[in-house]
C-alpha cells in the first residue's frame, strides 16, 4: 500500500510538470528536408509553433468539390475549412 501510494503521488507530481506539445524535430527523421524548415521558421518568424489541419480518410481531392471543400482563394466554398479557420481568427470569441 505505501509502495502505491508514493507511486500515486509521484505520478500526479510529475504530471503537473509535463511541458505540453512535441518538439518539432524531434517528430522528423534526422535527413528530413522539414528540419531546415522549422529551422528557418524559428530564426525568421518566431511566431511559434505552425499548426496543421489532417483530414480524414477518404476526402477526395482530385475532384472539384474536393479541392474547394479545403481552399482559401477566389472560388471557393464560403464554409471551406481554411475559410472557417479565418474566420476564426479574426472572431475568436464566435
Amino acid at each position: 500500500i505505501v509502495l502505491f501510494l508514493f507511486m500515486l503521488c509521484a505520478a500526479i507530481f510529475l504530471t503537473l510538470h509535463v511541458r505540453v506539445g512535441l518538439n518539432q524535430e524531434l517528430s522528423l527523421p534526422k535527413g528530413s528536408y522539414m528540419l531546415d524548415y522549422f529551422a528557418a521558421l524559428n530564426k525568421y518568424f518566431e511566431v511559434g509553433v505552425p499548426v496543421y489541419f489532417v483530414t480524414t480518410a477518404g476526402y477526395n481531392f482530385s475532384t472539384v468539390d474536393g479541392m474547394n471543400g479545403v481552399c482559401s482563394s477566389v472560388g471557393c466554398y464560403n464554409n471551406s475549412m481554411t475559410q472557417k479557420i479565418q474566420y476564426a481568427t479574426r472572431f475568436p470569441q464566435v
